[in-house]
């Protein structure tokens, strides 16, 4: 058995309310389509209605034509709008997370596309506290180990900017990208499941980008030849709060989740 002693109170009341179903409400998230894609659409309408409305102020034979031309522009933006569109609907969002399944996909989903507050707003209340949270250090990636908090969207922003996202440096660090597959969902206590996940994380070196200055191909070659790759193991608890899942401890490692799941199990908080 744990000796509750040795466990933070703070830890205590979270393990409590996972037991007792007294979970802050949150809002459900954002739905599947970007910001980014809806504004794609705009810009594939603005140059056919400008080309449709230049056609139809015409004075001369010359200044026709204008429709057709905003037809072409308006439809290679969207030509990237269904491509985007297709992207935004493949992923489950965050008003989504029905099932643990789909909870780890939006969470996951979002972290690797780089959309961070879609990815806190799959996070659960109760870790959106200011406890520093650690990144896992990982040498082949220049990935260095820094604490920051959770209390808000912004904070949680630069722990995976800097754990698996962008490098902060101009022209050091690493570009990083990270990968989620589930291997198996339990749910361990009703409303509470644990999802065994394989994370794959790359990333090649910021500067290689300015290979593109020697052409598309040679940057492609060193991107490539540059990228190392990691993978990774981890366990994460997922609990039920008003008909969604949340990812309860939104950490990279499993370290935190393991430590909820023990008292879950072996003691009475």
């Amino acid at each position: 058995m744990t000796d509750l002693n040795a466990v933070p109170p703070a830890l205590k009341a979270r393990v409590d309310a996972l037991r007792t179903g007294k979970i802050p409400s949150a809002p459900p998230g954002p739905g599947a389509i970007l910001p980014l894609t809806w504004g794609i659409l705009a810009l594939s309408l603005v140059p056919a209605i400008a080309g449709a409305a230049a056609d139809l102020s015409a004075n001369t034979k010359k200044d026709e034509g204008c429709l057709a031309a905003g037809l072409i522009v308006g439809g290679i933006f969207f030509f990237f709008f269904l491509i985007c569109l297709a992207v935004d609907l493949s992923t489950p969002s965050p008003k989504t997370r029905t099932t643990p399944e789909r909870a780890v996909k939006a969470y996951y989903g979002a972290l690797r596309r780089k959309q961070y507050g879609r990815a806190y707003a799959c996070l659960s209340p109760l870790d959106r506290i200011p406890d520093q949270r650690p990144t896992l250090a990982i040498g082949s990636l220049e990935v260095k180990e820094r604490t920051y908090s959770f209390k808000d969207k912004d904070d949680f922003g630069r722990y995976w900017r800097a754990q698996a996202g962008r490098s902060v440096d101009f022209l050091g660090g690493f570009h990083k990208s990270i990968q989620a597959k589930i291997i198996r969902v339990a749910e361990i206590r009703p409303g509470v499941a644990a999802a065994d996940i394989k994370i794959d994380m790359s990333g090649y070196p910021t500067w290689a980008v300015f290979g593109v200055f020697c052409g598309l191909l040679p940057v492609l070659i060193l991107i490539l030849v540059m990228t190392k790759r990691e993978t990774f193991e981890v366990r994460k608890l997922l609990v039920k709060k008003d008909g969604l899942w949340w990812i309860v401890n939104g950490e990279f490692t499993h370290e935190g989740d393991e430590a909820i799941e023990r008292l879950l199990i072996t003691t009475d908080v």
